[in-house]
């Protein structure tokens, strides 16, 4: 592999004044749609001279924003310190030391593709946002950059280099895991099409929302279609949620071509990667090192075609936990297996013994999820009597499932891991090395301690984990166990 030479400031590729026009260009018409048709909408005249004026001045702005901020946008090495040096009206310097060094990715969006350049993200330890990005860079120069980056921290930190180094600069020759478009099919099938579904909802109102005094003009028509709404309520709810199955469905398949296609998921001695995307690749790579711990999840769609999604979580501030993990639906048992043998060989190390959550959980989720849910919907039925029905199914069909659910809360342990259980509409598992443990915690309030219980709360640097309603002695005896194996390690949690 070529060495970078990033002693002297270097520049980025000149296509990069395209990249970030198009980047420029979609804030600027965030902000002009926002604003300008937000304060005048229905009083545009877009065929009129001045306006093609201002959208022309904006773009002439915008461009050259764009090409002064690729001439003073530079990037180099100096001492343990990769910096960044930029700013168009004021100079910024972004230095950051190659402990810090999280991870650096390679991503390439459309604009990128067709420019034949990829973007640079480096992420840092205790930042929730990126601390630098390079929008454009040749794909070899940037992935050479990254090799550098990761081996420069490895060295900083006096880890051991060599093979582990040299699998990351070429790259496993095999992925674990491969999604063809049928799989990605299947995957887009089993998500969870009510979330997605509500999510769209939930943009569509807040736009609603926002532009809502722009609206006014239709409120006649608002009214007459309300009238009609709530004189044939039982005649629309059904194709109304038919309609909402349908788009949530269709938007799940576009989210999931989009993220997924083409996805490719390597392990080995260095940790994990994944490639993917359809109109945006990502190259997404986190260190052995920084693997916190691994979760793996399904739901009744995907428990039907025996598939599961694995989570990777890398070390990180609390608040960006969720945002630098690494995702990898349509896995099959076997996979599984592998992926667990590779990241926690522990695994058999020694016998697990098993801790279960009480059935007062039976109670507390019964309560939260049934009865008040149940209590606010039988308050509907003074209006609509059909109300009471559905608040009677809702409290039994509540009472149900916390009684399943509770049987599956366990903590399993042995003497260098840890597994965390919960879930029986969606199961999920998250298993975590007892060397990567932070801080350990029992909380416990006044209804728990009437009962002896508590809930044990595990934190690592990629955010916590906790384990319900546990009997309180041997919650205590964990976390002794916890604290005595996590003083007495010589390992790194990072």
């Amino acid at each position: 592999m070529n060495e970078p030479d990033l002693k002297q400031p270097k520049r980025q590729a000149t296509v990069s004044v395209v990249v970030l026009f198009f980047k420029n260009l979609r804030t600027g018409v965030n902000i002009f749609i926002s604003f300008f048709f937000g304060q005048y909408l229905f009083q545009v005249d877009l065929s009129s001279g001045w306006f093609q004026v201002i959208i022309s001045l904006i773009v002439f702005a915008l461009l050259i924003t764009s090409i002064l901020q690729y001439r003073r946008f530079f990037f180099y090495v100096s001492g343990q310190q990769f910096i960044i040096e930029k700013g168009v009206l004021s100079r910024d310097k972004v230095t950051i030391p190659f402990d810090r060094i999280q991870s650096v990715h390679i991503n390439q969006n459309p604009v990128q593709r067709i420019l034949g350049v990829v973007g640079l993200k480096v992420d840092t330890a205790g930042s929730s946002q990126k601390e630098i990005e390079i929008a454009a860079l040749e794909g070899n120069y940037a992935r050479n950059i990254q090799n550098f980056l990761i081996r420069m921290k490895k060295q900083n930190q006096e880890q051991e280099e060599g093979e582990e180094d040299a699998e990351w600069e070429t790259g496993p020759s095999e992925p674990l895991v491969k999604l063809s478009p049928a799989d990605v099919l299947r995957v887009g099938i089993t998500e969870n099409h009510l979330r997605n579904g509500l999510a769209l909802m939930a943009v569509i109102f807040g736009y609603f929302w926002q532009f809502e005094e722009y609206l006014q003009r239709f409120e006649p028509i608002f009214e007459t279609q309300k009238n009609f709404v709530v004189n044939r309520w039982l005649q629309i709810l059904p194709l109304a949620v038919g309609v909402f199955a349908v788009v949530a469905v269709v938007l799940s398949l576009i989210q999931s071509f989009l993220r997924y296609y083409n996805l490719r998921f390597f392990i080995d001695g260095s940790g994990a990667k994944l490639i993917s995307g359809l109109l945006r690749r990502v190259e997404y790579q986190i260190p052995r090192s920084k693997i916190q711990f691994i979760k793996w999840s399904s739901n009744p769609l995907r428990k039907l075609a025996g598939l599961r999604t694995l989570v990777v979580k890398q070390a990180g501030s609390l608040e960006s936990s969720d945002r630098q993990s690494l995702k990898v639906p349509g896995l099959r048992f076997e996979q599984l297996q592998v992926i667990k043998d590779s990241f926690l060989p522990e695994w058999q190390s020694s016998e697990m013994v098993e801790f279960k959550a009480s059935t007062f959980l039976i109670v507390q989720r019964s309560i939260w999820t049934g009865l008040i849910p149940a209590l606010m919907l039988a308050g509907l039925g003074f209006l609509f009597p059909l109300f009471w029905s559905v608040a009677a199914l809702w409290l039994l069909s509540g009472i149900y499932l916390a009684w399943r659910y509770q049987p599956t809360v366990k903590l399993a342990c042995n003497k260098e891991m840890i597994l965390l259980s919960k879930g029986w509409v969606f199961p999920e598992t998250a298993a975590l090395k007892l060397f990567k443990v932070q801080n350990v915690r029992l909380a416990q309030n006044i209804f728990q301690r009437r009962r002896k219980l508590v809930h044990l709360d595990l934190y690592t640097a990629a955010g916590r984990l906790r384990m319900l309603q546990m009997n309180e002695q041997e919650a205590r005896e964990v976390y002794n166990y916890v604290l005595y194996r996590v003083e007495g390690t010589q390992k790194d949690w990072m």
